[in-house]
């Protein structure tokens, strides 16, 4: 999913015969990690200089009942 979403936005024929390699480590999971790893990986193509079409922006939802939630933690998000 990162690959796909990430080959969208940099400006590959900027890079020709370049190699970009972007890993994700996650030290603690609770809640949220995907739409963090997203929002790391965008902050940190935008610091290494690397030109951008548009920037991605990352955050998880759900409903609770009847109460719409942003920003899950990990309970919520099992619900």
């Amino acid at each position: 999913m990162i690959k796909s979403v990430f080959e969208q936005i940099i400006k590959l024929e900027i890079y020709p015969k370049s190699q970009i390699d972007i890993s994700v480590f996650v030290l603690q999971e609770d809640g949220g990690y995907k739409s963090a790893a997203f929002n790391a990986i965008n902050l940190a193509l935008v610091n290494a200089g690397i030109a951008l079409k548009d920037f991605v922006v990352a955050t998880t939802s759900g409903l609770l009942g009847n109460v719409a939630v942003l920003d899950l933690i990990y309970s919520e998000e099992k619900k």
